[in-house]
């Protein structure tokens, strides 16, 4: 037969030579794109308190700690795992008036009162209390001697109050400021709206509902204004920035900030039963992903990487955590991914191509299917248009999406979910590709490896002319069957050595091959490790119980070539009569012991050293032995110190007690009225000297 040739897409660098749309690479190949989405994963009860009630308002505080205000003007405190809740606060009742929002900052408690008198007209009131001892700290009915409607209160870091309110007159909704004291500081007009309508009863009921204020981390007030569908952001200096939404917010429950400043919101349409969770970025544009269905709440709250979202009609509380799933592609409306190739050169007219070996990782509920054509020439005719498809495909700026919807008349063969796929009646010097990767919201399929074949070969051009001339294809596809399973034998037969290769092994194959050389690979080894170990095998085998396996193996297993001191190098030392004690202390100086010296930093753990001193125990010369010494990070006289090990030379610097302050070297500290005197601070030369 003809030498067969083949194209093969396996590492990052031919994958690369094609188009990705969709997809991204990870260390076996290509997969459909992932993004981080929020999942349910516990569901917690609420813990009831001793009375019905209901609740009109929560907060979480810094603590993490729930606080509740029910129908009964109490304030209930709930552990932020939900396991215990108890009364902590009974509002005073105020005539005329009822508590409507909280807002709680360390031991502080500030609290919106609404007028419930119909004939005195929509009012509020701010109230602020001690938690601990109930005592009123200050009180207010005006902002500058002008009444107010409020819909939400924030209690900010510095103990202010920010609330979303209104003035008599006004044509603005705005966010009125007071300082810890409870005294009027800024007004800032948010966005503009008919007087008429903005003090209208039923405005302020909707407005109040869909309003709920955050601090954002760096300090800006921020809230959700459900109206506008903006996000509006205040830095109580009064600079105000306004984000517009591109999605619809006009149901919004609550609104929560995580640690990467992305804005949630939690939507519920009247009489659904779901709700539904969205996000923003710091910019306010849509983050597609993360958006997930889930039981309706009431509140959503950030915590770190995880939200928690809080049914206080239902006494539940669901905490949602990112995993990392396959993102939606929004122009094919699927979980989806697609790579094309470049065309491929077989460098002959009317090649007739052969066949498709894909390696890939199919789960039940996913599909990869192939679309491949053939053509002789590069300038082909897509929709009434001769283009050439190099030029068309790197220079064309309409959109990958597009391309691919204009290349679809040209495909010949679909092929769906191939190991080993014949390319049938497909001649042409060029062939193009394109790997359709069809996922789930679960799981995507991968794609590791993709092999392209040509020329066409059959086990029938070994058969007499007569089978050939009357073959229909029939005879071909039913021996191709056979010719594959010869052909998979042939190229594991082939490939075998590759199998002995330390990068081409792992896990106990790896052991297996190490146990050919005699070594046996204990389990306080890792991979890595014993891919370098297998190797330096041959080298150690010949060298096993010298200086250089010594120190080889060590630097295997720790990372770092030892100091190897044996008696010829310790006895020069050891006939010094001043250092004859030192060295005595420091090291086994018996001619058949040697000394192997090693950082602290390598053998951290109890088990790390006892497992280096079996490591050298095996691989010693025989009727020697050895002494580990390991190098402790700090240097005193008299004892191991070794430059660049456990020891450096550095410049000296003056001693900076503060960052600004400084004291020299040569400073001697002692308490003022204890100098020269017997037993206390009494030094020779510097406070004392003899007469």
């Amino acid at each position: 037969m003809k030498q067969q040739k083949h194209f093969a897409f396996r590492k990052p660098s031919d994958w690369n030579n094609g188009i990705a749309v969709h997809l991204d690479p990870y260390v076996h190949g290509l997969q459909i794109r992932k993004d981080h989405h929020y999942r349910n994963v516990q569901k917690l009860t609420l813990p009831a308190s001793y009375e019905d009630t209901t609740w009109k308002d929560a907060i979480v505080a810094k603590n993490g700690r729930w606080y509740w205000l029910d129908d009964q003007e109490r304030v209930w405190r709930m552990e932020r795992n939900f396991a215990a809740i108890e009364l902590v606060f009974v509002l005073p009742a105020q005539e005329g008036l009822m508590a409507h929002r909280i807002s709680i900052q360390d031991n502080l408690l500030v609290v919106l009162y609404q007028s419930n008198d119909e004939d005195s007209g929509k009012h509020s009131q701010l109230f602020c209390y001690f938690l601990d001892s109930g005592q009123l700290k200050w009180k207010l009915e005006a902002f500058k001697d002008q009444p107010f409607v409020a819909s939400a209160v924030l209690l900010l870091d510095d103990q202010s109050t920010v609330v979303t309110g209104t003035l008599p007159g006004a044509q603005h909704v705005q966010l009125l400021q007071f300082d810890n004291i409870g005294l009027a500081m800024n007004a800032v007009d948010v966005y503009r709206c008919s007087a008429a309508l903005v003090h209208e009863a039923d405005f302020i009921e909707e407005w109040s509902a869909r309003n709920r204020l955050l601090q954002h981390k760096n300090g800006d007030v921020v809230y959700a204004d459900a109206i506008e569908n903006q996000i509006v952001c205040w830095d109580v200096k009064k600079t105000i920035r306004y984000l517009t939404l591109d999605r619809d917010i006009s149901n919004i429950v609550s609104m929560a900030i995580d640690e990467n400043n992305q804005y949630w919101m939690l939507l519920l349409e009247q009489q659904a039963e779901e709700g539904r969770l969205i996000s923003f970025d710091e910019n306010g544009r849509y983050v597609e992903h993360g958006t997930t269905p889930l039981t309706k709440g009431q509140y959503v709250v950030a915590r770190g990487d995880q939200l928690q979202v809080i049914n206080v009609t239902d006494g539940f509380a669901y905490t949602l955590i990112p995993q990392l799933l396959p993102s939606f592609w929004d122009k094919k409306q699927s979980y989806s991914g697609v790579w094309l190739s470049m065309p491929l050169n077989s460098g002959e007219l009317g090649t007739q191509w052969h066949k498709i070996i894909l390696d890939a990782s199919i789960h039940n509920d996913t599909t990869i299917n192939i679309h491949v054509f053939a053509t002789d020439h590069l300038e082909v005719n897509v929709a009434g248009e001769k283009i050439h498809l190099v030029e068309w495909l790197q220079h064309n700026e309409a959109p990958m999406e597009q391309k691919l919807d204009i290349l679809q008349p040209l495909w010949q063969q679909t092929i769906v979910d191939p190991q080993d796929a014949l390319l049938n009646n497909l001649i042409g010097q060029y062939l193009m590709v394109a790997v359709e990767l069809m996922g789930t919201d679960s799981h995507s399929p991968g794609l590791h490896a993709l092999d392209v074949y040509f020329p066409r070969q059959s086990y029938v051009s070994d058969l007499p002319v007569i089978y050939q001339r009357t073959d229909s294809g029939f005879l071909t596809n039913y021996l191709s069957i056979f010719q594959t399973l010869i052909e998979k034998t042939d190229q594991r037969i082939l490939s075998a050595p590759r199998t002995l290769e330390a990068s081409m092994n792992s896990g106990s194959s790896l052991k297996w091959l190490l146990s050919w050389l005699g070594i046996d690979s204990e389990d306080y080894w890792s991979e890595e490790q014993l891919r370098e170990l297998l190797i330096h095998a041959p080298k150690l085998s010949n060298m096993r119980g010298t200086r250089y396996a010594i120190e080889t193996l060590v630097k295997i297993y720790t990372g770092y070539r030892p100091i190897i001191l044996e008696y010829d190098d310790i006895k020069p030392l050891k006939e010094n009569i001043e250092l004859r004690d030192v060295v005595d202390r420091l090291y086994v100086t018996d001619p058949h012991t040697f000394n192997v010296l090693v950082k602290a930093d390598v053998v951290d753990t109890e088990l790390k050293r006892i497992t280096l001193e079996h490591i050298l125990d095996k691989y010693k010369p025989v009727f020697s032995a050895c002494k580990l010494v390991v190098l402790q990070p700090w240097v005193y006289m008299d004892l191991h110190s070794y430059l660049g090990m456990n020891t450096i030379l550095t410049a000296p610097q003056q001693l900076l007690l503060d960052g600004i302050s400084s004291m020299p070297h040569h400073t001697i500290t002692m308490e003022l009225g204890q100098e020269n005197q017997l037993n206390k601070h009494s030094r020779l030369g510097l406070n004392s000297r003899l007469e």
